[in-house]
């Protein structure tokens, strides 16, 4: 029996968009008129998930968020809240910097007009 050599595992390589964390990047998080400000933070997808995070990438509706924050806005039902004026706002942010562009077709949903 022949055996062959397993290929070389790949590296896992982070996106040229999301790099690795500096003491220059500060946490974006305001609830209440105060900012975190924590260094190291990473970078958040205001729609991430499978269907829309390489849309968010490119388009740059991306935040920074320190992991404490990350955490908070991605898992915790209590800031559902927080999303949904994350969503409203960069979705103004979106329309202001490609007005030839529905947000609704490269989005799937309206965040400020609540219709489809």
């Amino acid at each position: 029996m022949i055996s062959f050599p397993k290929p070389p595992k790949k590296k896992h390589s982070r996106h040229i968009s999301n790099p690795k964390p500096t003491y220059e990047d500060y946490c974006e998080f305001d609830e209440d008129g105060a900012v975190c400000g924590q260094p190291y933070a990473e970078t958040h997808e205001i729609w991430g998930g499978k269907a829309y995070r390489n849309t968010s990438i490119k388009f740059k509706m991306q935040m920074k968020l320190c992991r404490k924050h990350h955490n908070y806005v991605q898992d915790s039902p209590k800031a559902t809240k927080y999303r949904e004026e994350l969503n409203r706002r960069y979705q103004r942010i979106f329309e202001e910097r490609n007005p030839g562009l529905c947000f609704v077709k490269v989005f799937g949903q309206d965040y400020i007009r609540g219709k489809l």
